[in-house]
């Protein structure tokens, strides 16, 4: 058995199908260029477990675990050690959780609460490594050691939140782009896309931006449905440009996907999940001459993308006029590879 495993699995973004994905409409992801890595080293003691993460670190048995588990509730280091935990668990032959010891070092890049995927890309990149050191998965992570790495960080994604759609942790291992339409799941190659993820600095409220379109329908059943009808044709649309685009017409996949932006976001707009600080971003990119700007997640604030290159200057004008105006920018690139063994 290797004695010392490092993995690593990107964040995402959702580009297309926010709220709509809800009611069944097609919902488009991709993996980012920003990941999770996770690194496992066996220990002499055995059943001891240390995790290093978030400049937090626990040291102990399982039982101890279990306590700072429930000590810290939902603070993230917290959640972070009780999915560590479940992962162990499953490995083992409960009752008996009799096993060398191990340390996990956890490191990422993306910025945590954000909806760029932190959770799922945690999830994936440890349920990995874990399964590694069980012997559950080989080192060559076949089809097979995918799909039962999915089903595992599926389990802990839903553990974090109490729901998942299998979006997050399914992109998060495979990378590309993730086409969700119902209960079908299509993972595509990726493309590479320049995207500017601007932060509006406003907390996120999922369920609370979803009761805003579900009230938006009881009231205008009919526009509201129709809004929805809209955002799964863009959804539609975008997945026939990115599947018929080629390496020589980079600029013209940009230029089309550039005004499925813009639209998508007035849609989303007239579903109510719009903020001034999200029209404060809109308004500053556009007069920068970037108008391929929209929500990605919930709204209510959160984040947008921004289809910019950041190498450019136009990308570094709009960055600094953005940063300069209070927002967070991070500049990333789409349809990373997924999970992956680091040699």
């Amino acid at each position: 058995m290797l004695t010392k495993i490092r993995t690593s699995a990107p964040g995402k973004v959702i580009l297309f199908g926010e709220h709509s994905v809800v009611y069944g409409k097609r919902c488009l992801a991709t993996a980012i260029d920003r990941r999770t890595y996770v690194t496992l080293e066996g220990r002499a003691e055995s059943g001891e477990i240390e995790v290093s993460a978030l400049d937090q670190v626990f040291d102990g048995p399982l039982d101890g675990l279990r306590a700072r588990c429930e000590e810290s509730g939902e603070e993230p280091f917290g959640m972070c050690l009780g999915v560590i935990l479940a992962i162990v668990q499953w490995c083992c032959d409960a009752p008996v959780l009799a096993f060398d010891g191990f340390s996990l070092t956890i490191e990422s890049d993306i910025p945590i609460r954000r909806g760029l995927g932190s959770s799922a890309s945690f999830c994936v990149a440890t349920t990995s490594a874990v399964l590694l050191k069980f012997g559950k998965i080989s080192n060559k992570l076949t089809d097979l050691d995918k799909k039962l790495v999915n089903e595992v960080a599926f389990e802990m994604e839903t553990k974090i939140h109490g729901r998942a759609s299998g979006v997050d942790n399914t992109i998060c291992l495979y990378g590309g782009i993730l086409s969700k339409l119902g209960s079908s799941l299509d993972v595509l190659p990726g493309i590479q896309l320049p995207l500017l993820i601007i932060d509006t600095l406003v907390p996120r409220n999922t369920s609370e931006q979803v009761a805003r379109v579900k009230d938006r329908l009881a009231s205008h059943s009919a526009v509201g449905h129709l809004l929805l009808d809209t955002l799964g044709h863009i959804a539609d649309e975008a997945l026939v440009i990115i599947k018929r685009s080629t390496a020589g017409n980079q600029l013209d996949l940009e230029e089309q996907l550039s005004e499925l932006f813009e639209i998508n976001q007035g849609v989303l707009d007239a579903l109510g999940v719009g903020h001034e600080k999200v029209s404060a971003v809109i308004s500053l990119c556009k007069k920068y001459e970037c108008r391929a700007v929209k929500i990605t997640g919930a709204g209510g604030g959160g984040s947008l993308i921004a289809l910019a290159d950041r190498s450019k200057s136009e990308g570094q004008s709009v960055s600094a006029a953005l940063r300069e105006a209070g927002f967070s920018v991070l500049g990333i690139t789409t349809g990373a590879e997924g999970v992956r063994i680091e040699r």
